[in-house]
């Protein structure tokens, strides 16, 4: 079975982002020249399973920054709400987690990087 995994940078006082959902501070420290070990963790993930807020999020960023594959695991997003540009890197699916892993286990995944406060 397809194993879960999270690289997850959290500020001291246990915030994954800002109260408006802002990044900005996490994004200053990926600037600093060392990646924590996020190229290693990226390198030993077959793809990305992410929920539709943390997707939302991303899509905000200025370049998509994922070359794996990305699951959006949403109940409100279909097909059409992806891009054009990321439909052959995205798709979106309604599966329960368990159902997910067990699908990604049939197409060949090993490890799946997990994202997402209310999917972690």
């Amino acid at each position: 079975m397809t194993t879960g995994h999270v690289f997850m940078a959290m500020s001291l006082d246990g915030y994954i982002a800002r109260a408006d959902g802002g990044l900005d501070w996490l994004m200053k420290q990926r600037t600093d020249g060392e990646d924590h070990g996020y190229d290693a963790f990226m390198a030993s993930v077959d793809g990305l399973v992410m929920g539709r807020g943390s997707f939302e999020t991303v899509l905000s960023f200025e370049a998509w920054p994922y070359e794996k594959p990305v699951i959006v695991m949403s109940n409100t997003l279909g097909p059409d709400d992806i891009p054009d540009a990321l439909r052959a890197k995205v798709c979106v699916t309604d599966q329960i987690p368990t159902a997910l892993m067990e699908s990604l286990s049939r197409e060949g995944w090993r490890r799946a990087y997990v994202d997402g406060g209310k999917i972690v």
